[in-house]
């Protein structure tokens, strides 16, 4: 199987497309993980529990006054390149992130003048207020470099894209975590944060103006208006999914922040940050394959949609389970690299491991459903993954701290992910799994 894997033609272009795309994210993501190494190390862990919460804290309200812009952005490009419609690209482009500057400047603004009741009142720190006040300023810039990384993404400018995203950020905090290697406040590695994301920002800004530029307007046809009352519209329903996945993806930290203390924070960001390497492909391949699905959906060709789709799942899975297994026979050591306080916390790696790994091997079924006009249930379904996921670390987490959080991110992903993949079955006709049947015939989609 492997062989015939290695040979496929098919493989052979989603592993060209994803290849250097993929680099720039193992760059990224060596510097990211050497920045967490370096902080956790010379923070100790109740710092270092409270920078991962101050980081939720500010991905949550970057969320929020998004309004799911960048995503819109993604998609209205990609799905519209063929159309014969013209349209400003350049305009659209700016109304987009003055939009997001106006939702970001008032939710910056909140934050920083009710730091100390947020830090007192649900975290019972006053020592957390110094942090969240610089936090505040962080928001904007993780905001639009969103923005830039997925209107780079949508202009096939995937390497690009990947640098805005991660890459170069990751790299500058590393460096100034090195230069000044005495940093002990939590507040001070939020600062760092600021200035990578500042200059992520600035060289993102370049790289879009002059992708813009080089790529006529014929080339970028967007059926929809450019009024900001129109983008706001149109990235509405997407906005409600960035909501749900917010429920997913950060309620546990915020909820050890309430229950727990800001040891047990740190050791569960850590693991969490490390069994994402499980999927890490996994957002590579997006990349690159992503803005392909729309094409294919909206010519009707769901067989060459099916192939794609499989053969990428069957692609990361290969790659991704040497990782898996090497999480779960050293998960300790692993963790003790971040500290030896973490040493004993290999089961939450685990755990988080294993919720990631079925989330690769479901395949990119979020996409293929937003991609294919499928939109409102796939935030439907991420609403009741996220609604679920609450419940169960309310549930847990008093009683099992960190490994409680684990166990119900973990069984919330997998909840949202399978759905999903039944869906994609039902509404497309093929499992993205390439060990489930394919789908019989291509005559109709349901």
């Amino acid at each position: 199987m492997l062989k015939r894997l290695i040979n496929d033609k098919e493989i052979k272009v989603i592993f060209k497309k994803s290849t250097s795309v993929f680099i720039i994210n193992i760059i990224g993501t060596i510097f990211a993980f050497g920045s967490n190494i370096l902080m956790t190390r010379s923070l100790g862990a109740k710092e270092s529990g409270y920078y991962f919460l101050s980081f939720t804290v500010m991905t949550v309200l970057s969320v929020i006054s998004k309004l799911g812009i960048g995503n819109y952005i993604l998609i209205a490009i990609a799905s519209n390149s063929s159309k014969p419609e013209k349209f400003n690209v350049q305009e659209f482009f700016n109304k987009s992130i003055s939009i997001v500057f106006i939702f970001n400047c008032l939710a910056s603004t909140i934050l920083y003048f009710n730091s100390d009741f947020i830090a007192i009142k649900l975290f019972n720190s006053s020592h957390f207020s110094d942090v969240l006040r610089w936090s505040s300023i962080a928001v904007f810039l993780t905001s639009v470099s969103d923005v830039q990384s997925k209107t780079l993404q949508a202009l096939k400018r995937i390497k690009t894209s990947s640098l805005v995203q991660n890459t170069i950020r990751s790299v500058i905090m590393f460096t100034l975590l090195i230069l000044f290697k005495n940093i002990n406040q939590a507040y001070s590695v939020v600062v760092l944060y600021i200035i990578g994301s500042l200059t992520s920002c600035i060289v993102g800004n370049i790289y879009v103006r002059k992708s813009i530029r080089l790529q006529s307007i014929e080339e970028l046809n967007v059926s929809t208006s450019a009024s900001i009352k129109s983008i706001v519209k149109e990235s509405l329903p997407l906005y409600w999914v960035d909501l749900c996945n917010l429920l997913m993806n950060w309620s546990s930290i915020i909820i050890l922040g309430i229950f727990s203390n800001a040891e047990d924070i740190a050791s569960y960001s850590i693991a969490n940050k490390l069994s994402l390497l499980v999927s890490f492909f996994l957002v590579a391949v997006n990349s690159s394959i992503v803005p392909s699905f729309p094409e294919y959906y909206n010519s009707g060709n769901i067989e060459k949609l099916e192939s794609v789709a499989r053969k990428s799942t069957l692609l990361m899975l290969v790659i991704a389970g040497p990782i898996f297994l090497i999480f779960m026979l050293f998960s300790g050591q692993i963790m003790s690299l971040f500290g030896e306080e973490f040493s004993s916390d290999g089961l939450i790696l685990t755990i988080l491991s294993l919720g990631s790994l079925i989330n690769l091997g479901c395949g990119s079924v979020g996409y293929l459903l937003v991609m294919s006009d499928n939109v409102k249930i796939f935030r439907d379904l991420t609403l009741l993954a996220g609604i679920l996921n609450v419940l169960f670390n309310f549930a847990l987490v008093p009683l099992f701290a960190d490994y409680g959080a684990a166990l119900a991110n973990a069984a919330s992903i997998v909840f949202l992910n399978v759905s999903s993949a039944i869906y994609v079955r039902k509404k497309l006709g093929f499992f993205a799994t390439p060990f489930l049947p394919k789908r019989k015939t291509y005559g109709n989609i349901v």
